[in-house]
């Protein structure tokens, strides 16, 4: 934790976007929306498991970062990213993205009772909803523009695959919707339906993930278990996310 205490941005919110293998901060590097979302999560969590109010204070600080400079105050959601002064550098709406703005509203919810993150909860999910929810097939699709409109391949990663649909997003939804139906218990549909599907259609019999999808959810990849290589186990190295 007093690692994240270290980078926060006391000037122009949030914390800082970038810094070096020594930790010195690149104070005019772009900042992620998805950075902000976790640091909420983890200053919250933090905060209500140990009851303690210094975590409180940073979650507090990022929880304003998020519906301050990453909120979009005309067309809602939140961006991907922005400046280091706050001006939106990359509009597109990813639903992974937004899965952990929901995931971090809630939360912070939970340990604050603000009554303000509820509803910002609240209207991500019925963003979610309307314009990422595939009622059709199920689950929901990788990313919109900044006005809604879905982007044919909105797939992240740097070894992307172009597809309607990623295990990706679908499980950090389901990570999102969890802790949503803590504090909304209309959510709990919503929640069931991506528990079924993530068990019919995104985790095989051989008990592995299938990575892309049509959106009819046909795999376009073979089996993914997440582990290290051959070569990763001999260097002693760890892929982190």
């Amino acid at each position: 934790m007093p690692f994240w205490e270290k980078f926060i941005d006391q000037k122009r919110g949030g914390f800082y976007g970038e810094a070096d293998f020594y930790g010195n901060i690149r104070q005019d590097a772009d900042k992620g929306c998805i950075l902000n979302s976790r640091i909420l999560w983890t200053f919250a969590c933090a905060a209500r498991v140990f009851q303690d109010e210094s975590c409180l204070k940073y979650a507090r600080h990022a929880y304003e970062a998020l519906i301050n400079l990453f909120w979009d105050k005309e067309k809602g959601g939140l961006y991907w990213k922005i400046s280091a002064d706050g001006a939106p550098v990359d509009t597109k709406k990813h639903f992974y993205n937004l899965s952990f703005g929901l995931y971090a509203l809630s939360e912070y919810h939970r340990v604050s009772g603000c009554a303000e993150a509820k509803g910002y909860a609240g209207s991500l999910f019925r963003l979610i909803s309307r314009y990422g929810y595939d009622p059709e097939y199920g689950g929901y699709i990788e990313a919109c523009d900044r006005d809604w409109n879905p982007i044919p391949d909105g797939t992240l990663g740097p070894n992307k695959k172009p597809c309607a649909k990623t295990m990706n997003t679908n499980l950090h939804m389901l990570e999102a919707l969890t802790c949503y139906a803590r504090i909304e218990p209309a959510a709990v549909p919503a929640l069931e339906k991506m528990i079924s599907l993530m068990m019919e259609k995104i985790i095989s019999d051989k008990n592995r993930f299938y990575l892309y999808f049509t959106q009819d959810w046909k795999p376009l990849t073979g089996l993914r278990c997440r582990r290290r290589s051959r070569s990763m186990r001999r260097r002693g190295h760890l892929r982190l996310r």
